[in-house]
Order: structure tokens, then C-alpha cells, then sequence
């Protein structure tokens, strides 16, 4: 909420980017907390400053009606996203369309929930664990995803499993946030078209679609990223200045905390926005441009903690090129045409892209008979 109010009044919906920016704020904190030794703080802390801050919302807004319209949204948006559970079971829960990476994620967010970061440095390569020997493994390639569920899982749920799809629903419910705030923002929508826009990328195909891949990482900078493309659309328009500097470092950063390959992406077309209104627009270019190159400063210190894991694992991922093309194509057509035999074909295409790229490693599908829990 504060991260909001650092906009100016004029800007719409401003409050509907609170809880973007908390999942940012959070899973950054979260993981720097994990990462040198005070993995809790985070975890009580920050619910706390985010009911406080959510109740301040309601006493000082004039909004009031429109608040709980959008809360009582991303409930029912919540509850769509949990059905699928609810129907198919957990079965179909915990398997879904990508069963290799679901279990890598449950396997670090286990483990990341149980075993303190020292503990997986000093002795988690060598455990007779297979899911502790992969979360070590995994401290250095993006985390972040899985500490945020290791911090909350213990206090809801038994096992980092059952709290694996209520997790997803949550993530690919707070996508609704993002996408209101740019087609407002971007699009000049109005709050109900705005509304109905956002509620149907929410749980829509593309989100739906990640969802069901297991793409934790993905998932969660679905929303992340439109409000980061939002706010640089913002600042290059002269909309606002330099009170968007904190919120889009802030988001900019959780995107390379939690999946550093959509960064490029974010970061092209934000550039191509930024130089779009900079030769359209040649007022105050330089203010425009010190406010872009102050944020883009500002997200690097944030990534400081975990460098290795953000920044350096963005800059490894860039230097082993892109995927082969045929385990994209067998992997669709096991998602598509729910061909069992095409599983196969996945983890041939991903020993593939391992042995040539390096960079998927061969992850059988009976690769963590070790309990997870």
C-alpha cells in the first residue's frame, strides 16, 4: 500500500498495484531473510504491515465501495482458480501438465521450509535426500519462488505439497491486479470494462495455460510485468515522475528475484516505450531518461543480497542461448493432446537440450521417490 501511495492521486486506480507491489516487496524480503539467516521475520512481519495497510486503505480512501469491489473480485477470481483442485483432486493437482518441474518446486519449497540456508550449503549436496540434494542445487537459480511458499506453507499447511496448488491460485489470482493497472493506466479503460478485462486474463487461457505447465516462476511475474511495462509507460509519458522511481525498482527487482528470464522481455518492450515517447515527445527527455536509468540503479541494488541467483543466474541463462525447438513442440503435444506417450519424448528433449545447452538438467520423472514433506 505505501508503495501505491507514493503515486500521485491523478494516476487510476493507483491502490489496484498494492498487491503486485506486496508480492514483490515480499518475495524479496523473504528470500534476502532465508538467505542470511532470519527466514521468519519476513514471514510474520509483512502479513501484518499488509493488514495494517490494507485496513488504512479502507478508513482513508474515499474509494471505499471500489476497494471492496476489487477484493470481493480477486475472491471470486480465487475460488476459479481453486476449482480445478476441488474437482480433479489432488491427483490431478499435484501432477497437472508438468509433473518434472511441480515436483522440483515442491522439492525446494520443502526443503527451503525445513532446512535453514546454512544447512543445505553445508551438507545438502552430499544428503542421501534427493529433494534436498536438488533444493541445494537450486540456491543459486532463481529460489525465489520456492522460499516465498517455504515461508508460508508451514503455518497453513502439513506438507509443501498440499500448499503447492492453493500457492498457484494465488499467484495466478494477483495476475488480475497487474493487468487492471495497465489497461487503466495504459489503455484509458474504465473501471468496469477495466474490471472485466483483467478478471478474464486472470483465468483466461495464457494464465490458465502457465498454470497448468507448473511454470511457478512464470506464474508468479505475469502481473509483475505488466505493472513494471505500466509504470515505465508512465514515467515516459510524463504522467509521473520521480514518486515512480521506489515501486517500479521494487518491481522490477521482484521480476529478477523470481524469474530473471522474463527481464529481457520486460526490459525491451519497456525501452521501447521509453524511446516511442522520447521521439514523440522531446519535453524534458533527460528528466525522463534520469528517472528510467535511476530505476534500473535502484533494481541492481535491490538484487544485491542474491545476486548470484538473480543478476549473475540472468547473465548464465543469456549465455546458453535459446532452447531447442523440438522440446517446446513435444512438450505442447503432451499438454494439448494429453498423450501420455509424448512424456517420453519431454525428457528426451530436455536430456537433449541438457547435453547440448546445459542448461535443463535430466530430471526423470521418478527422480524424487525420497518423501517430500
Amino acid at each position: 500500500m505505501p508503495c501505491s501511495l507514493l503515486l500521485p492521486r491523478k494516476i487510476p486506480d493507483r491502490l489496484a498495484a498494492a498487491p503486485v507491489f506486496g508480492l514483490a516487496v515480499f518475495v524479496i524480503v523473504t528470500t534476502v531473510g532465508y538467505l542470511y539467516g532470519a527466514p521468519n521475520v519476513a514471514a510474520v512481519a509483512l502479513p501484518v504491515l499488509a493488514t495494517a495497510g490494507l485496513i488504512a486503505g479502507f478508513v482513508l480512501s474515499s474509494t471505499r465501495t471500489w476497494l471492496a469491489i476489487l477484493l470481493a473480485t480477486g475472491f471470486a477470481v480465487g475460488v476459479v482458480c481453486l476449482a480445478p483442485l476441488w474437482i480433479g483432486g489432488w491427483q490431478f493437482a499435484l501432477f497437472q501438465g508438468n509433473p518434472t518441474d511441480q515436483f522440483n518446486y515442491i522439492s525446494m519449497a520443502s526443503a527451503y521450509g525445513s532446512h535453514t540456508y546454512a544447512d543445505l550449503i553445508a551438507t545438502g549436496s552430499s544428503s542421501d535426500f534427493t529433494y534436498l540434494r536438488l533444493a541445494a542445487s537450486q540456491l543459486h537459480a532463481r529460489p525465489a519462488v520456492a522460499i516465498a511458499l517455504a515461508s508460508l506453507w508451514p503455518g497453513f499447511f502439513a506438507t509443501a505439497a498440499e500448499a503447492s496448488y492453493p500457492y498457484l491460485a494465488l499467484l495466478q489470482t494477483l495476475t488480475l491486479f497487474g493487468i487492471l493497472f495497465a489497461v487503466r493506466n495504459i489503455f484509458g479503460a474504465g473501471r468496469a470494462i477495466g474490471l472485466l478485462i483483467a478478471t478474464a486474463f486472470a483465468i483466461g487461457f495464457f494464465s490458465q495455460y502457465v498454470e497448468d505447465i507448473n511454470a511457478w516462476a512464470e506464474l508468479s511475474t505475469l502481473g509483475l510485468t505488466t505493472a513494471c511495462v505500466t509504470l515505465v509507460y508512465l514515467i515516459s509519458s510524463g504522467a509521473v515522475g520521480a514518486a515512480a522511481i521506489v515501486p517500479l525498482a521494487l518491481t522490477a527487482g521482484g521480476i529478477l528475484y523470481l524469474y530473471p528470464e522474463a527481464a529481457p522481455i520486460c526490459a525491451a518492450v519497456s525501452l521501447a516505450v521509453l524511446i516511442g515517447f522520447l521521439l514523440l515527445q522531446p519535453a524534458e527527455r533527460a528528466r525522463r531518461a534520469r528517472c528510467i536509468a535511476a530505476v534500473a540503479g535502484a533494481a541492481l541494488l535491490v538484487c544485491l543480497p542474491a545476486w548470484n541467483s538473480t543478476v549473475m543466474y540472468l547473465t548464465r541463462q543469456l549465455a546458453l542461448g535459446p532452447a531447442p525447438w523440438e522440446w517446446f513442440v513435444a512438450y505442447n503435444r503432451f499438454y494439448s493432446q494429453r498423450d501420455k506417450s509424448s512424456r517420453g519424448e519431454i525428457c528426451s528433449g530436455a536430456a537433449t537440450a541438457a547435453g547440448e545447452r546445459g542448461r535443463w538438467p535430466v530430471r526423470r520423472l521418478f527422480y524424487f521417490s525420497a518423501p517430500v514433506g
